[in-house]
C-alpha cells in the first residue's frame, strides 16, 4: 500500500511559517526596540545593562534544550510548540510595559525557554522525522525563513515605531507573531509519521508492508549512553563548539568593517543586510550541498566561506566598500553552517537511534558557546586594542572544525551502512 507523505510538506511549511513569524519578529527586531527603550528610560536602562537580556536568553536556551527535547517526545508537538510560541511572544509583549532593565532580564528567561523549542530543536528534529530524502535542502529552505522574517519585519518595524511609537509597535508585532505561530503550530505540526494512519516520511513511500502495518523499523545508531563513551560524540561536540565560536565572530565582523572601512550608519546597515542575505543563501545552498555531497563537504564549504570572508575583510581594508561587502557576504553565507551541518554530522557519525536526544545536548553545547563567544571576542579586542586576535582565533577554530569533521566522518563512514 502506497503511503501518503503529504503531511511531511505540511510540517515543513508550518515550521517555516513559525520561524518566519516568531523568530523573525522576536529575535530579529528586538535590537530596534532595545535602542528605543534605552533612549526613553536612559536613567534606568543603559545599553550595557540591556545587553544582559541576551545573556539571560541564551543561557536559558542552553540549560533548557535537553529538557525541551524530552518534552518534544513526551507530549503532543502541537501543544508543546503552542506553549513555546506563547512564552516567546508573551515575554516580548511584556517588554512594552517595562520601565527599567530588570524586566528585560525576566523576559529574556521567558523568551529563552520558548526559543529552546523553536530556534534549534523544532526544525532539525521535525525535518529529520519527516524527510528521508532531500532533508538538507528542505531544512536549509525552512531555516532561511527565520532570516527572511527578520529582513521583512526589520523594515516594517522601523516604520511602525515611527508612526505609532515603540510600545504600540511592539504589542502589534507580538500579536502578529502569536497569531502566525499558533495557527501553524496547532493545524500544521506533527512529531513524526503515523504508519497506522497511512502517513510516511518523504522518501519512504515505497516502504515495506511491515512498516505499513505500523510496526516500528529499527533505527541504526548508538544510544545516548553508548554515544557518550565513543570518541565520535566528542568529535561532534568539538566540531559544534568551534563552529559556533567561529560563527559568533559575526558580532565583531560588523564592528571591524565599520572601523576599517570607515562606514557610516547607512553603510553599516547595508553591511548587516548583506550578512543576512548571505545567511539566507547559505542555508539554502549548504542544504543542497549536504544532500548531494554529504555533511563533511557541507561543513567544509561553510566554514571555508567564513575563513575566506574574514581574510577578505582584512585584505580589503582601506581599498573600497566592495571588499567590505564581499567579506560580509562570504561570512554570512558560511554563518549558516551552525544551523545546517550539526544534525547531519550527528546522523552520519552517531546514527539515528537516539538522534533527538543527542541533538538536544549538542545544541545546548552550541548555545553555551554562543553565550560566551561574544565576551571572549570583546575581551580579546579590549586587551589588544585590535580585531586581529579575534580574527586569528575564529579562523583557527573553524580550520580545526574542518579537520575534525573530515576525520570523524571518514572513520565512521561504514558504521551505519
Amino acid at each position: 500500500m502506497k503511503k501518503s507523505s503529504t503531511h511531511a510538506w505540511i510540517t515543513a511549511i508550518s515550521v517555516a511559517a513559525i520561524l518566519f513569524g516568531v523568530s523573525g519578529v522576536v529575535a530579529n527586531s528586538i535590537s530596534l526596540f532595545m535602542a528605543q527603550f534605552s533612549t526613553v528610560y536612559s536613567e534606568t536602562a543603559t545599553m550595557a545593562q540591556l545587553a544582559l537580556y541576551f545573556t539571560c536568553m541564551t543561557g536559558t536556551m542552553a540549560l533548557c534544550q535537553p529538557i525541551a527535547r524530552k518534552l518534544f517526545a513526551m507530549f503532543d508537538t502541537r501543544a508543546v510548540i503552542s506553549v513555546a510560541v506563547l512564552l516567546a511572544t508573551g515575554g516580548f509583549y511584556a517588554i512594552s510595559f517595562y520601565t527599567s532593565y530588570a524586566g528585560w532580564l525576566v523576559s529574556g528567561v521567558v523568551i529563552g525557554f520558548g526559543f529552546s523549542f523553536i530556534t534549534y530543536l523544532m526544525g532539525p528534529i521535525l525535518i529529520n522525522n519527516w524527510f528521508k530524502k532531500k532533508a538538507g535542502t528542505i531544512l536549509g529552505v525552512v531555516l532561511a525563513f527565520s532570516n527572511l522574517g527578520g529582513a521583512v519585519f526589520g523594515t516594517v518595524v522601523g516604520r511602525m515605531i515611527s508612526s505609532m511609537g515603540w510600545q504600540s509597535a511592539m504589542r502589534v508585532c507580538a500579536l502578529i507573531a502569536l497569531a502566525i505561530g499558533l495557527v501553524f503550530a496547532i493545524f500544521g505540526l506533527r512529531y513524526k509519521p503515523r504508519p497506522e494512519k497511512g502517513e510516511s516520511a518523504y522518501g519512504e513511500e515505497d516502504g515495506t508492508a511491515v512498516a505499513a502495518q505500523g510496526e516500528a523499523k529499527e533505527l541504526k545508531g548508538f544510544t545516548f549512553g553508548e554515544a557518550l563513551r565513543t570518541p565520535w560524540f566528542w568529535m561532534v561536540a568539538i566540531a559544534v563548539v568551534v563552529c559556533f565560536f567561529g560563527c559568533n565572530f559575526q558580532t565583531q565582523a560588523a564592528k571591524f568593517a565599520t572601523s576599517a572601512y570607515a562606514f557610516d550608519i547607512a553603510k553599516a546597515g547595508v553591511l548587516s543586510t548583506v550578512l543576512m542575505v548571505g545567511a539566507i543563501l547559505g542555508k539554502i545552498f549548504l542544504g543542497v550541498i549536504n544532500d548531494k555531497f554529504g555533511c563533511a563537504v557541507c561543513y567544509t564549504v561553510g566554514c571555508g566561506a567564513m575563513i575566506a570572508g574574514i581574510l577578505v575583510l582584512v585584505a580589503g581594508a582601506g581599498s573600497g566598500d566592495f571588499m567590505g561587502f564581499l567579506g560580509a557576504g562570504l561570512f554570512g553565507f558560511g554563518f549558516a553552517t551552525m544551523s545546517i551541518a550539526p544534525p547531519f554530522i550527528i546522523k552520519k557519525m552517531l546514527g539515528e537511534k537516539h538522534f533527538a536526544q543527542i541533538y538536544g545536548y549538542v545544541a545546548s553545547i552550541g548555545t553555551l558557546t554562543s553565550m560566551f563567544s561574544s565576551n571572549i571576542y570583546a575581551g580579546i579586542f579590549t586587551s589588544s586594542g585590535s580585531y586581529t586576535g579575534g580574527m586569528i582565533a575564529a579562523s583557527i577554530a573553524l580550520a580545526v572544525g574542518i579537520v575534525v569533521v573530515i576525520a570523524g566522518t571518514l572513520a565512521t563512514r561504514r558504521l551505519w551502512d
